[in-house]
């Protein structure tokens, strides 16, 4: 049995790739794990998503008050 990773990160180029998979994969016997990769960590807060390597918690400590 083949086993199979596909990561997609949601974008049209990936879904293509796992469109283009699952033809390659079809009728056979295949153990597929796919993997949502996200590019960039956000931290959501109470004004907007901010990319977490740029996050500072002091700054947002100012910002809300």
């Amino acid at each position: 049995m083949l086993k199979v990773l596909i990561a997609t990160d949601g974008s049209p180029i990936s879904e293509q790739a796992v469109d283009l998979a699952r033809e390659l994969l079809s009728g056979k016997q295949a153990d597929v794990t796919v993997l949502h990769v996200i590019p960039r960590h956000l931290i959501y807060g109470p004004r907007a998503a901010v990319v977490a390597e740029s996050y500072d918690p002091a700054e947002a400590e100012r910002h809300s008050k």
